[in-house]
């Protein structure tokens, strides 16, 4: 309850995305109860729509997630207080972006969610793209435990190049926290490709979810 009080905002909107996407898309969300209520948590999804971030927001509710965007987005400013309001943290695509990787950090230290792509963009064609040195080095410097998440029907339901089809139904599966703590400090090698090699073992994780029969 505190935490619907101190954010009413973003869990109205929650509710109008789920009522949407429940109506509009037949959407399914599964396994649910796989969702650590506490602590840090790095969320980690495969990327083919618009559609995914407020898709896995619903999909780990009632836990409240932080997203990230881009900086350019906070040039108007009331767009900028309506997406600070969702939770968003700026980033700068063009260039190394020093302070949102401190701020993603600083949040999972006090012990929030962030949702992250491994992939690092959208699919153009439905299927896995090569994972991103990204999402390794925030596991890395964090070394918070790992949600990997699929979703199913979100490319079909609107593709990157493409237009929203309604009624594309959507199922979004929650799979076994995990943690590469082990690899993280076993590592002797090159940091970068330390990143390299978490993110591909993220997308791994998340290939691996299937929807329950």
């Amino acid at each position: 309850m505190k935490h619907l009080l101190e954010n009413w905002f973003y869990f109205f909107c929650l509710y109008v995305t789920f009522v949407y996407f429940k109506v509009c898309h037949r959407a399914r969300f599964l396994s649910k109860d796989k969702v650590p209520l506490e602590g840090g948590l790095v969320i980690c999804m495969n990327h083919a729509s618009f559609f995914d971030p407020p898709l896995a927001a619903a999909g780990i509710r009632p836990r409240t997630t932080w997203f990230l965007a881009r900086k350019t987005l906070w040039k108007n400013p009331f767009f900028g207080k309506l997406i600070t309001a969702l939770n968003s943290i700026p980033v700068d695509q063009d260039r190394p972006d020093m302070s949102s990787l401190k701020n993603m950090i600083k949040k999972l230290k006090q012990e929030q969610a962030i949702l992250l792509f491994p992939e690092g963009q959208r699919t153009l064609d439905g299927a896995f793209c090569a994972a991103q040195p990204g999402v390794g080095l925030i596991v890395a410097k964090s070394k918070k435990p790992i949600l990997p998440v699929r979703v199913f029907g979100s490319y079909e339901a609107w593709p990157r190049n493409g237009k929203i089809k309604l009624f594309t139904p959507i199922t979004v599966v929650v799979g076994d926290s995990f943690s590469l703590n082990d690899l993280i400090d076993s590592w002797q090698g090159n940091e970068r490709a330390l990143y390299q090699a978490i993110s591909e073992k993220i997308i791994e994780q998340i290939a691996l979810i299937k929807i329950p029969a």
